[in-house]
């Protein structure tokens, strides 16, 4: 803040790059739930997600599978 401060703090940031999503199956289904979906892209299994989830328009959903 005044540039001479420096601070104890030894918490990490951690980085990952974007997903990319390539498809996603099925494209459409049902508001009721309870359909698998398959979503095919690259970095999708990065070690330092945090709280990794997929959005289906206001419902989040946590992969049961990466």
């Amino acid at each position: 803040m005044d540039g001479d401060y420096v601070t104890p703090a030894t918490g990490k940031f951690m980085y990952y790059q974007e997903p990319k999503m390539q498809s996603i199956d099925p494209w459409l289904g049902p508001v009721t739930g309870k359909t698998v979906s398959k979503i095919h892209g690259s970095l999708l299994n990065q070690t330092n997600f945090c709280g990794l989830t997929v959005r289906y328009g206001r419902t989040n959903v946590a992969p049961t599978n990466v």
